[in-house]
């Protein structure tokens, strides 16, 4: 979004931080991106194509391959309020018609959904610290800063827990954390 022009519609649904302006759109040479109303031309990330086909495909699993800061953990943290939010809901609704997304292949109601990093301190300082950037106000975060497994209960009743792939790993644990559960979605951080 423009960080010149103010979104056009000042009732429009915000994220929880940050400032909404004009969207901007694509120009078709590199990362370059302009704004309908002032003209400006910036270079911007963007992993909207990507969830478009992602979500408008036939596949049971997807890599967002790229550089750093091109925003694969920002498509990431989206997708997962997304999914446990559930596609009836209001800022879901709004984030897909702003991004052109097809929600048919999220379930209507709250879901379960597992953020997955290779740490738990990877974990919080960066799944977290991004889906900090996208939860609803009202959120219910458990263990949110230790480096443990943590939960985040959304407003709606949906849940995201972070694991960590070292879970799996540690000498003292008798059980598989990733077996025997049913979820509606994974965001796999990082090389696990």
């Amino acid at each position: 979004e423009c960080r010149t022009c103010p979104h056009p519609d000042p009732h429009a649904p915000a994220p929880p931080k940050g400032r909404r302006g004009m969207p901007m759109e694509p120009t078709g040479q590199g990362m370059g991106h302009r704004c309908p109303a002032c003209g400006i031309v910036e270079a911007r990330t963007s992993q909207v194509g990507v969830i478009r086909a992602m979500l408008a495909g036939d596949y049971d699993r997807a890599f967002i391959l790229g550089g750093s800061r091109t925003g694969k953990t920002e498509a990431g943290a989206q997708l997962a309020v997304a999914v446990a939010s559930g596609s009836d809901d209001p800022d879901v609704r709004a984030w897909a018609d702003l991004n052109g997304l097809d929600l048919s292949r999220i379930q209507r109601h709250p879901g379960v959904f597992w953020a997955v990093s290779q740490t738990f301190n990877m974990s919080r300082t960066v799944q977290r610290a991004k889906l900090d950037v996208y939860l609803p106000t009202g959120s219910v975060r458990r263990s949110w800063q230790s480096d443990n497994e943590a939960e985040v209960k959304l407003p709606s009743g949906g849940r995201i827990t972070c694991k960590a792939f070292a879970q799996n790993t540690s000498e003292g644990n008798a059980r598989n954390p990733f077996e025997g559960a049913r979820i509606h979605g994974a965001w796999i951080d990082e090389e696990p």
